[in-house]
């Protein structure tokens, strides 16, 4: 009798040191089981645009986009708002659009300032920044009618023949003062006090890799920083040979 209960007790230990085995493991093999992939869901938010390049948002949503234009020697250039609500409009029209050796030529530059407060739009060959005050207190609306250049403010100011011409991207130094690459004039410059402008690096012209004897110019664009440092990418321009950049 003690023997067959001892027996009884091992078998009865076995299947519960087998039961927890067993949810030892199904636990093992679920922690081990990877969660499916995530697939990207893409809708159109908004369209009709002419030629879009520039986008910026502000904190509680707004979205900003920056237009070209069409191209043609005219005032289609601008910046369409988009609200969190889905209202779409023009918030700034008016500016020029024309292309500079066949490539579109209007409004590709848009960024909002460190503090919120300001926006600030690069059109080809106007020789400054677009700026615009943003509202701090209360959303950014639709005005009943699209702000011109002539009720815009002006940054980066011509200072004698020191002038943007092809503003293509922009970024702030550590005091919020506006630094932009120039595509044209292959150099990056800065806002002075005065509000003018001043460049202060011009890139060499990079070897063409198709011919090491030719010289390409160096084209920047893209800018960003990090801490002190200014990072920027040179395009390459014509001919445009793979590699240029």
């Amino acid at each position: 009798m003690l023997t067959a209960m001892r027996s009884f007790h091992t078998r009865t230990r076995l299947l519960w040191l087998g039961g927890i085995a067993f949810l030892l493991f199904s636990f093992i093999t679920a922690c081990k089981v990877e969660p499916p992939k995530l697939v990207p869901q893409v809708s159109i938010v908004a369209q009709g645009f002419l030629n879009p390049v520039g986008i910026a948002a502000l904190p509680d949503g707004t979205l900003l986009i920056a237009e070209e234009g069409t191209g043609n020697d005219d005032l289609s250039a601008g910046v369409s708002l988009i609200t969190p609500d889905g209202e779409i409009g023009r918030l700034i029209s008016g500016l020029p659009s024309s292309r500079d050796s066949g490539d579109l030529s209007g409004a590709p530059l848009l960024a909002i300032s460190p503090t919120g407060d300001m926006l600030y739009v690069g059109n080809f060959g106007e020789g400054n920044l677009w700026t615009l005050s943003l509202p701090q207190d209360e959303p950014l609306t639709l005005p009943p009618e699209p702000v011109t250049p002539a009720q815009l403010g002006m940054a980066m100011e011509p200072l004698n023949n020191v002038k943007l011409t092809n503003p293509f991207d922009i970024t702030f130094d550590m005091n919020g003062v506006p630094v932009v690459t120039d595509a044209t004039g292959n150099g990056v410059a800065k806002e002075n006090p005065d509000g003018t402008t001043t460049f202060f690096h011009r890139f060499d012209e990079l070897v063409n890799p198709d011919n090491e004897n030719l010289l390409i110019d160096s084209v920047p664009t893209g800018i960003t920083r990090v801490q002190a440092e200014y990072y920027v990418t040179l395009f390459g321009g014509c001919p445009y040979p793979a590699g240029g950049g």
